[in-house]
């Protein structure tokens, strides 16, 4: 049962990067970099240090908090979705 709440929020997870990264071409890409620089610095891989999914997380987190949002934060998402339905 573990087993499929965790492969079901991962799956959820990878959708939801999916869908934020249709919003604008250069999110994937700032994405990728971001964390191919951290590689490179030695700040991401195993141990003490930050995953490819934290990274990700605060590359979003800051595209949602800039005065002029790039992304929308998912609070609005779920607004303008049941906004919808």
């Amino acid at each position: 049962m573990t087993c499929d709440l965790c492969c079901s929020l991962a799956q959820r997870n990878t959708e939801l990067f999916r869908f934020l990264t249709m919003f604008d071409v250069r999110i994937r890409h700032l994405l990728f970099f971001v964390r191919y620089w951290a590689k490179l610095r030695r700040l991401s891989g195993s141990g003490a240090r930050l995953t490819s999914y934290a990274l990700s997380l605060l590359v979003i987190c800051y595209l949602q908090s800039l005065e002029d949002p790039l992304l929308p934060s998912i609070d609005r998402m779920s607004q303008l979705a049941g906004a919808v339905y």
